[in-house]
């Protein structure tokens, strides 16, 4: 299948050492993290709690693992404090008074400290936002002695690793500079052979759905040898997805209630999901919240797909619950390396598949694209895969099966981004104009229901495998208010951004369109990233203290002088975790 002339074919040795996002040749020299300038040899910890309980608690904890504690009980001279006590751990209040985390904890990072929070974590998102700010840990009230103790002592021997990796990591380009990109992979293949092959039952029920020539007596049969995909294959066929009268009793008629593919597709997401079951390695790379995310991918793709009239959209379901399985890989067998690349492409603010390249000489997608065809799925679903960061393919004019796959699967995770469904180890959705929108057939005015719909699909999967909606972190659409929210823009509208603030229950109008509104708008957000938006038509009463500006620009742009001083500045790629923050301060 032809890509394009700058487009890589995965399955070709190549003597490349290091890509950029577009696959060409990339001068860039690695990023490496800062040389901590402290000593855990001499462990001291630092704990700024304004509950003098739980201060103490820690502090007598610490104290037992051999630490020197020191206490500070408020936000006011923190940063000083650690200068001059210098820990190798805070234990931080998120709580207290005039906390500002996103600029606290970066000022924090900067102190080569590591960040360990305490308090009130009510969904899921506050920890996927934690973790996307530095934190090492968190540590969740009400504090008990009991339960307590092992997670600190268990965050003090985290802390004094993540120095450690931080002094002694190298990127591994450095040690595979000298194999082609055939050669790493084939590397990292032999160090996860366990992770190539299936589990018996699911890749013989594989094989015999990819056989045009089964039926449904054998796929059943094969399927009766494992009683929890037996026992799901009946509760999917069951649902009212599929107009159940009564509910199916026999594993044949729920093969052929459903079909191979979606029987497929099924035991596929059971088998991932166990591999994230309870298997959580540390608190950076949430792999409950990679596998839901893939979840949303693979629905709202199927969803796409079914809107554009594909056949067989079954497929892209599959193929979008997978996209990302390489992270999981790499989390399994790079991890030490791994856990510093997401770091690095936190602090960097930049995607994380970047990050990969850069520092590893891999991207995910290459890594899964070459398991897949071990585990010989359809060639079809791991070449859209492969693809599914090819920018190019959201405008192709007449995209064969495999682009178009590629493309549902890339629009889909860009909204499942936006959404904020699950954590795919960075937060930065791409913008996609108009125009790629329009060609799946989904204008904006049906989007926010469209969301609705495919935000129930991932609850219904989530509940069936008995994931307790607290952990799946879902934020359901918001009742639309009467609030209303300016666009400034040049060029084309990023219809993402305006999705998330419609699923946020806001109000959107661009400016140039609707300038002369009658009520004010609760924000104004001026999008930078494409040019610098004038300020002709805007209403000077939206100077006011009453409404909040957001500016979202390049990292290098400069803020033009018509923007008040009291705008909060989104510099470089967007991160939507970030935005929800801002939003939440202006939401009634």
């Amino acid at each position: 299948m032809n890509f394009g002339s700058n487009q890589r074919d995965l399955r070709r040795p190549t003597s490349r050492v290091s890509f950029n996002v577009s696959g060409r040749l990339s001068s860039r020299k690695p990023v490496q993290p800062e040389k901590p300038v402290l000593d855990v040899s001499h462990p001291i910890v630092l704990v700024a709690d304004a509950n003098p309980e739980d201060a103490e608690l820690i502090r007598t904890i610490a104290a037992n693992e051999g630490c020197e504690v020191h206490l500070w009980g408020q936000v006011k001279g923190l940063i000083n404090r650690i200068r001059e006590v210098k820990p190798f751990v805070l234990f931080l209040d998120k709580d207290m008074k005039d906390v500002e985390l996103f600029s606290l904890s970066k000022q924090i990072r900067q102190q080569n400290v590591a960040l360990v929070l305490q308090g009130q974590f009510t969904v899921q998102n506050d920890i996927i936002m934690a973790a996307r700010m530095g934190v090492g840990n968190i540590l969740i009230r009400p504090l008990a002695q009991e339960t307590v103790a092992p997670k600190i002592v268990q965050a003090l021997a985290q802390a004094k690793e993540t120095f450690k990796r931080a002094v002694e990591f190298k990127p591994a380009v450095n040690e595979f500079s000298h194999l082609s990109i055939a050669q790493r992979l084939n590397y990292l293949m032999e160090q996860t052979k366990e992770v190539q092959s299936l589990p018996q039952t699911t890749s013989r029920i594989m094989q015999l759905c990819n056989l045009q020539t089964s039926n449904a007596e054998e796929i059943a049969k094969a399927a009766k040898l494992d009683p929890a995909i037996s026992a799901m294959l009946l509760k999917r066929a069951s649902s009212v997805m599929y107009g159940a009268n009564a509910p199916i009793t026999s594993v044949r008629d729920a093969v052929v209630r459903m079909g191979h593919r979606t029987v497929r597709s099924m035991v596929m997401l059971m088998s991932t999901y166990k591999l994230t079951e309870g298997r959580e390695k540390s608190f950076v790379f949430n792999r409950l919240g990679a596998w839901i995310h893939g979840l949303a991918v693979g629905v709202i793709a199927e969803e796409l797909a079914r809107r554009a009239r594909i056949r067989n959209a079954e497929d892209d379901f599959l193929a979008g619950v997978l996209h990302d399985f390489g992270k999981l890989i790499c989390d399994d067998h790079l991890h030490e390396q791994y856990m510093n690349v997401i770091r690095m492409a936190q602090e960097a603010r930049v995607p994380l598949r970047d990050m990969e390249l850069q520092s590893l000489g891999l991207s995910h997608e290459q890594i899964g694209y070459h398991v897949f065809c071990r585990w010989k799925l359809p060639p079809p679903i791991c070449e859209a895969i492969a693809h599914h960061h090819d920018r190019e393919l959201l405008s192709k004019p007449e995209p064969t099966q495999e682009e178009q796959m590629a493309g549902f699967v890339q629009a889909a995770d860009q909204i499942a981004k936006a959404l904020l469904i699950g954590d795919s180890g960075d937060g930065y959705a791409m913008p996609m104009g108009g125009g790629a929108w329009d060609r799946f057939g989904l204008p904006l005015s049906e989007a926010r229901e469209f969301v609705r719909n495919a935000i129930g699909k991932v609850e219904e999967f989530t509940a069936w495998l008995n994931i307790p909606p607290d952990r799946t972190g879902l934020i359901r659409p918001a009742p639309m208010t009467q609030q209303w929210v300016g666009l400034l823009e040049e060029g084309e509208p990023d219809r993402l951004l305006e999705l998330f603030l419609l699923h946020m229950g806001f109000q959107v109008f661009h400016v140039r369109d609707q300038a002369k509104l009658e009520g004010m708008p609760a924000a104004v957000i001026y999008d930078f990233r494409q040019g610098t938006p004038s300020a002709e038509g805007l209403d000077p009463r939206w100077f006011s203290p009453a409404v909040r500006h957001i500016a979202l620009t390049e990292r290098t742009a400069e803020k033009p002088s018509f923007i008040p001083k009291a705008a909060v500045m989104l510099a470089g790629n967007l991160d939507y975790m970030d935005l929800l923050q801002h939003v939440r301060d202006i939401h009634p």
